[in-house]
């Protein structure tokens, strides 16, 4: 805003130099020339009198004509004589113009761009960048500097919105940073008007579903489920509608439908993008009820879809070999669960192949093959490098929790995955 100021400043100064020039060039009026001049006018006008008087006493000029020749004398005299010639009183008449212009073209500069131009859009700008700095400073924690940038962002779009109801970009920032003041009423308000305006927009009903998903305090009410699917039946690759979508289906324990959207989700969303991660531990939560992986889960429940994915004679792609055994001197019960997986060195924490054993199995070889893979786009294939992990699972839930036995090796590169690695559980999960 800063630059907007000092830029119209420095126009203003240049209108009003453009302006003033004029009254700066006037020259001031010489008194003693113009009196001067006007003895030099009245004398020659006598001489011109004397002439005509002559030329009459001699008869060379009737009555009637010099009359008229006395008359057109007297104007000339009259118009050589006057204070101030044409030009002058223009110039004396433009003076007061000029200085009128020169208070009235700053003046309603401002005012004209004040209310037609985009000064609120650009004073909106800065309050968004006072935000984010704010948000960065204060990191994952709300602090008071951010809370009242929000406020004062709120309060500017309020105001934008009274000029201009039908503007949807701003109403949507409203809800938005609404939602951020956790003012879930005023937000559901927010949404409800752009969704009046404009109703098939699937962004909006996703998030319009969130946030009475939110405010009902997390209850997946039967609103919420149809603004889902009509968020799904618009853009079936809507990953918030997807999330709603599962919560519901988990809700009604309808797991396989839970994992299908929720996979789904994973899988549009990316393996380092920081939704997953809620994403994941719901699948998480869905093997442990289960107690089999959710590959296992969907195969079952889509066996059409999933039997040539998991028939021995598919195409494995990619393999990865460990040698799994238990370190002397640990005493486990025999029937926990052993999970061997491997998993992105860097990125969500979900495995991109597993397979689950007993702890009376041990020592054994596990080839993890690309085949797998959890869901479609996430595969040991799809990551540069992997962390090998070995697990004895205590309450038999894919989850690491404290007391698990466990080893691990990383990163290990797909490109070293021709060689096999040994991992011998001795470590106690803290």
């Amino acid at each position: 805003m800063g630059i907007l100021w000092v830029s119209l400043i420095l126009l203003s100064l240049l209108a009003i130099a453009f302006v003033a020039w004029p009254l700066l060039r006037q020259k001031p009026r010489n008194i003693d020339r113009e009196y001067n001049r006007q003895q030099a006018n009245v004398m020659l006008y006598q001489g011109h009198l004397d002439e005509l008087d002559a030329s009459r006493s001699q008869g060379e000029l009737d009555e009637s004509t010099y009359e008229q020749l006395k008359a057109e004398l007297g104007r000339s005299l009259l118009e050589d004589n006057q204070n101030e010639t044409p030009e002058q009183g223009a110039k004396r008449l433009g003076s007061p113009v000029l200085l009128a212009c020169l208070l009235l073209v700053p003046l309603v500069s401002f005012s004209f761009y004040l209310w037609h131009g985009a000064y609120d859009s650009l004073e909106l700008r800065d309050l968004l960048q006072e935000q984010s700095v704010a948000a960065m400073k204060s990191g994952s924690t709300i602090t008071g500097p951010e809370v009242e940038a929000t406020k004062q962002v709120v309060a500017k779009l309020k105001r934008l919105l009274e000029k201009d109801p039908d503007n949807l970009q701003n109403r949507y920032l409203l809800a938005r940073n609404l939602l951020n003041l956790q003012d879930l009423k005023g937000a559901i308000g927010a949404y409800q008007e752009i969704l009046s305006r404009s109703p098939k927009e699937p962004q909006i009903l996703a998030e319009f579903g969130q946030v009475i998903f939110m405010a009902s305090g997390s209850q997946m009410l039967p609103q919420v489920q149809q603004l889902a699917d009509s968020a799904l039946a618009l853009d079936p690759q809507n990953t918030l509608a997807l999330s709603l979508a599962g919560i519901t289906a988990y809700e009604k324990r309808d797991y396989p439908q839970a994992l299908t959207h929720w996979t789904k989700a994973v899988s549009l969303l990316g393996a380092n993008n920081p939704d997953s991660a809620t994403l994941l531990a719901g699948i998480a939560n869905i093997e442990k009820i289960v107690g089999r992986p959710a590959r296992e889960i969907l195969a079952e429940a889509n066996p059409s879809t999933s039997s040539d994915a998991t028939s021995p004679t598919a195409g494995e792609g990619l393999s990865v070999t460990i040698n799994v055994a238990l370190a002397n001197g640990i005493e486990v019960d025999p029937n926990l669960a052993v999970f061997v997986y491997a998993r992105a060195w860097q990125g969500p924490k979900m495995p991109l192949a597993i397979q689950r054993m007993k702890v009376s199995d041990l020592p054994t070889r596990v080839t993890l093959t690309e085949s797998m893979a959890m869901m479609a786009g996430m595969s040991i294939a799809t990551v540069d490098a992997v962390e090998l992990i070995a697990r004895v699972s205590l309450d038999g839930s894919p989850t690491t929790k404290p007391g698990d036995w466990q080893a691990s090796v990383g990163p290990v590169s797909k490109d070293a995955f021709d060689q096999a690695y040994n991992l011998t559980i001795e470590t106690k999960v803290q």
